[in-house]
């Protein structure tokens, strides 16, 4: 046996070499550092997912501050009026204040579902890795 591990020893290294690339090549999936908590480690799937949540979040986010600046363009234009003289416009001050309380409850209903959300997802994570 030992003289015919001499005699084929190029192709019993390349066998085991072969295999040891097989072996990292098919098992050891590649991973990097997660964008959401920094202890853990993710492959490229679940990447993917945190990136779309994250782009997610932000569109939500630059919504609530068109909102916010569309609310304070109409706060703005009202004061305007009043310091120009221009007569006491009650339905504009009920506007305003409508605004307001839409975009306080918008940006309230947003942070809930966002919560919620990401909540929901830890929840899964936390099932699937038990």
């Amino acid at each position: 046996m030992i003289e015919w591990m001499k005699k084929h020893k190029s192709g019993l290294i390349a066998t085991v070499v072969s295999a040891g690339f097989l072996f990292y090549g098919f098992a050891c999936t590649p991973t990097v550092q997660s964008l959401v908590d920094e202890t853990k480690r993710v492959n490229r799937a679940e990447l993917q997912l945190e990136l779309e949540h994250m782009i997610a979040l932000a569109k939500i986010r630059m919504l609530d501050i068109e909102q916010q600046e569309k609310l304070r363009a109409v706060i703005l234009q009202n004061a305007l009026m009043l310091g120009r003289g221009d007569p006491f416009n009650p339905l504009g001050l009920l506007t305003g204040l409508a605004s307001i309380y839409g975009v306080a409850q918008a940006s309230s209903n947003v942070t809930r579902a966002v919560k919620t959300a990401r909540d929901k997802k830890r929840n899964i994570d936390g099932q699937r890795h038990t």
